[in-house]
């Protein structure tokens, strides 16, 4: 779709000016740091959105929902298995994770990956 790109950045853009100004007002909220730093991996921001994911994991105790945020930064910066770690521990944590990731299209670079294929088996072994 024509534009559908720029369109995207501009959202990405005005989402994590919007999450600066939440953590202007708590700097610790895992929620708003974990989402920042999908939104800086998008605009192509990977030192900046691993800071903030990094940061999100801390303040979290590396929850499933941090962690699962974490492994989209990872793939968006093609660090293939930083990012089956971290959702390999996200789904862990919280088996609901597991369909999460299979039907998110940002997960799709991994999906010919076996372990991929295994994390996200509908019965763990």
């Amino acid at each position: 779709i024509e534009g559908a790109e720029e369109r995207a950045l501009k959202s990405y853009r005005e989402a994590a000016r919007l999450a600066r100004q939440l953590l202007e007002i708590n700097h610790q909220d895992w929620r708003t740091l974990g989402q920042l730093a999908v939104y800086q991996a998008n605009l192509g921001e990977d030192e900046a959105a691993q800071n903030s994911g990094q940061q999100a994991l801390q303040f979290s105790n590396r929850n499933a929902e941090t962690l699962y945020n974490q492994a989209l930064v990872d793939v968006l910066a093609g660090r293939i298995d930083a990012s089956l770690d971290a959702l390999e521990e996200a789904v862990s944590r919280d088996p609901e994770y597991r369909g999460l990731v299979r039907r998110d299209p940002g997960f799709t670079p991994l999906a010919t990956q076996d372990r991929f294929v295994q994390i996200t088996a509908l019965s763990p072994d």
